[in-house]
């Protein structure tokens, strides 16, 4: 495992690419090896925007929040700064039926 300081951090320029290419495929878990295909030294979660439903997310797309994965060894934990982020947790929206 790389330590905190190997970890590549993200930057607002990345993560506007990085959202761009969810929006043009769609919100879903199957995308998420293409995103590890064009961006390896990052990490990507996928889920519910239920499971995220009491955080404050970075920025909000059409169907899919984004909130940003602070680097460090320990628990994980989310921050608001890309600098310090090294991966993206890309919260579906539920639709309502």
């Amino acid at each position: 495992m790389q330590s905190t300081t190997e970890m590549t951090c993200l930057d607002e320029s990345t993560i506007e690419k990085i959202t761009e290419f969810v929006e043009a495929r769609g919100c879903r878990e199957v995308i998420r090896p293409r995103l590890l295909e064009h961006w390896p030294q990052f990490r990507f979660i996928f889920c519910s925007e239920d499971d995220m439903e009491d955080k404050t997310a970075y920025k909000e797309y059409k169907g899919f929040s984004v909130f940003l994965m602070a680097a460090g060894m320990g628990c994980a934990r989310l921050t608001h700064t890309p600098q310090q982020a090294i991966g993206l947790i890309i919260a579906e929206h539920e639709t309502e039926w």
